[in-house]
């Protein structure tokens, strides 16, 4: 299998034609330079988190729509992989106070744990 930039750089470009967009369209909502999309684009840089959360957002799709499907399966078990996906979306897409209400049950349940 072809290296993971190759293919995210691959599926960047793939799903920025089809929303028929350009290079120099996209890197300016992103606030990249063009050139450096494209280098992300040919795989030659591996794009930082934060560029990959922009590229999602501009393009209108999911980060994980970024990855190869083995990546994308978490799990052996579809449901545990289908609820990581949909945390993960989630916390993607959450504002500050969804995040912190995410992050106090996190903790309550972890009070919870250590109370039996």
């Amino acid at each position: 299998m072809q290296n993971k930039s190759n293919f995210i750089g691959e599926q960047i470009r793939r799903i920025r034609k089809a929303k028929l967009l350009s290079q120099e369209v996209l890197s300016e909502k992103i606030g990249i330079d063009p050139k450096s999309l494209g280098r992300i684009e040919k795989g030659d840089y591996y794009p930082a988190i934060d560029t990959l959360m922009r590229l999602a957002v501009a393009l209108e799709v999911s980060i994980k729509d970024f990855f190869p499907d083995d990546v994308k399966k978490s799990s052996d078990n579809p449901v545990l992989a289908d609820i990581r996906h949909a945390l993960s979306d989630f916390i993607y897409s959450a504002d500050e106070q969804e995040l912190l209400l995410l992050l106090l049950y996190k903790h309550y349940v972890k009070i919870l744990e250590n109370k039996t």
